[in-house]
């Protein structure tokens, strides 16, 4: 019976949003957004504002109001301020507004912040988006992506405070999610054509997963025929045989290309029909669905 296994997108959602109530970030997204309520509200300022995007060549964008469930939307908001900038200030400094002081409270080191989210938070937009567009988003998708994301959010030298705390929050919740489920995941990446490498292990890991074999369960007795009998039919040298054949497939599979990774992993075990032990294995694995929102 396969554990349960969790929507990846809401998964990363989860870690991201947390990320996102880290304090400082979220009394920027405060200040922002009140500063893009308001020149949503208000006719004049809107007017002023795209009359502005003409004069310095910004591109027309709306402002975005954000979601307060829904990190990404302030991921949006965050980045399209930044693009909007120089005409956002210009409206509110214009003599027409004059709300300068009284709706901007942002300073240099919250345009600083703010630009240094964006960054951080945009491979987990580019992952989440991934796993929405894909048609069948597998299980075997997850630790390559896993693995990314960690290796993005790696602590480095020239992080500020606000990022620091922001990484680590992230880490800690995505983390403690999937701690249970390694060997699923990734058996299921091994199992899949465009992952097989497993680049994101240690080389002992990987041996580990492609050699890994579960001793055989013993079936009861359910005749006196299976005692008198047994032995006289080979039935360990025919459990051998299955295990040789099953090591043999391993190799050959091993060997083979790695799939691009814009190609069906599914369609591809279809075509592998010298290896019928590892093609029923994969299916099982491969059927399951990485997230539930694709």
């Amino acid at each position: 019976m396969t554990p349960h296994l969790r929507c990846f997108a809401h998964t990363i959602n989860l870690a991201s949003h947390k990320a996102f109530q880290v304090n400082t970030a979220a009394k920027l997204r405060g200040r922002v957004r009140r500063v893009v309520g308001f020149l949503h509200r208000n006719i004049r300022g809107a007017r002023i504002l795209r009359e502005k995007q003409q004069q310095l060549a910004l591109p027309s964008h709306k402002l975005i109001q954000d979601v307060s469930t829904r990190w990404n939307s302030s991921h949006d908001m965050l980045e399209c301020f930044l693009e909007q900038q120089p005409a956002v200030f210009s409206t509110l400094m214009s003599r027409e507004l004059r709300k300068g002081e009284e709706v901007n409270t942002l300073n240099e080191n919250d345009i600083c912040n703010a630009e240094d989210i964006v960054k951080v938070m945009a491979s987990v937009k580019v992952v989440t988006t991934i796993m929405c567009d894909k048609e069948q988003p597998t299980i075997s998708m997850i630790v390559p992506l896993k693995a990314k994301l960690q290796k993005h959010f790696e602590a480095s030298d020239e992080d500020t405070a606000l990022i620091t705390e922001m990484k680590n929050v992230f880490n800690n919740d995505f983390e403690k999610r999937y701690r249970h489920l390694h060997d699923l995941l990734y058996t299921a990446s091994a199992l899949d054509p465009r992952f097989k490498t497993l680049p994101f292990l240690s080389d002992n890991d990987t041996e580990r997963i492609f050699t890994n074999d579960d001793p055989p369960r013993k079936k009861k007795k359910s005749a006196a025929l299976d005692q008198l009998f047994g032995e006289l039919f080979e039935v360990r040298a025919a459990a051998r045989s299955s295990r040789e054949k099953a090591s043999e497939e391993v190799m050959r599979y091993r060997e083979r290309n790695p799939l691009p990774l814009n190609e069906n992993p599914l369609q591809w075990w279809k075509a592998q029909t010298d290896l019928p032990l590892l093609s029923s294995l994969a299916k099982k694995y491969l059927c399951i669905p990485a997230t539930s929102v694709a």
